[in-house]
C-alpha cells in the first residue's frame, strides 16, 4: 500500500474514533516514512497514547508533532493534557494557551486550561 493510502486510512481511523485500530496500524508501518508524513504520524502516535491514558509516553511524539506542525492547535492541546497529567503544569499551561491562540474556539483546551489555573490557584481562572 502506498503512503497516501496509508495516511488516508489512519486519518479515517482518527476521524471516527477507532483508536485501537489506529494504534495497530501505526505499529505495522515500516520504520522509514516519508518526511512529509512524520508530523502526522507523531501526532497520531501521541494521540493514541493520550486516549489510552499513557500520558508520559505521549509527550515525546506530541512534542515532535508540535515542532513539525506548529500551527496544529490540537497537537498543542493534547501535549498540554499529557503534560498536565504528568504534573508538568507550567509547560501544560503554555501548550494549552498556544492551542487557544491558534484556535480560540477549542473548548476542550479552554476547559483544561481553566482547570489548571484553578489547581495552581491562578486568579485568571
Amino acid at each position: 500500500m502506498e503512503w497516501s493510502s496509508r495516511l488516508g486510512a489512519l486519518a479515517d481511523f482518527d476521524r471516527v474514533g477507532r483508536f485501537d485500530e489506529l494504534e495497530r496500524e501505526l505499529a505495522r508501518l515500516p520504520a522509514a516514512s516519508p518526511s512529509s508524513a512524520v508530523g502526522d504520524l507523531a501526532y497520531w502516535r501521541g494521540k493514541v497514547q493520550v486516549v489510552s491514558s499513557r500520558f508520559a509516553s505521549a509527550i515525546a511524539p506530541l512534542a515532535l508533532a508540535v515542532r513539525l506542525q506548529p500551527t496544529r492547535a490540537h497537537a498543542h492541546y493534547l501535549l498540554g493534557v499529557a503534560l498536565a497529567r504528568e504534573q508538568l503544569r507550567a509547560d501544560a499551561v503554555r501548550m494549552l494557551q498556544c492551542a487557544l491562540d491558534l484556535q480560540p474556539d477549542l473548548s476542550a483546551a479552554a476547559l483544561e486550561l481553566g482547570q489548571l489555573w484553578l489547581a495552581l490557584g491562578n486568579p485568571q481562572a
